[in-house]
């Protein structure tokens, strides 16, 4: 239930939203999204971002893997 009109972004945002990783959580790699994904960390560092906390990738082999994504499929006719 929303209390204002939301716009186009909003709504296509909130029907292919496959997962949501606040970073600012107690399990920052635990999805708050509607699958309730664990995301893998490899070689990054946790840190102060621009607004609140982020990743910082210490080199060129960091990554997050975020497993257990399906695709969501479209049939236009």
């Amino acid at each position: 239930i929303s209390t204002r009109a939301k716009s186009a972004c909003e709504i296509y945002l909130a029907a292919n939203l496959a997962c949501y990783f606040p970073f600012d959580s107690s399990g920052p790699l635990v999805d708050s999204g509607p699958n309730f994904l664990t995301a893998t960390n490899v070689g990054a560092t946790s840190t102060t971002g621009k607004l609140n906390q982020a990743w910082q990738f210490t080199s060129s082999l960091s990554y997050i893997l975020v497993s257990g994504i399906t695709a969501l499929t479209t049939t236009y006719n």
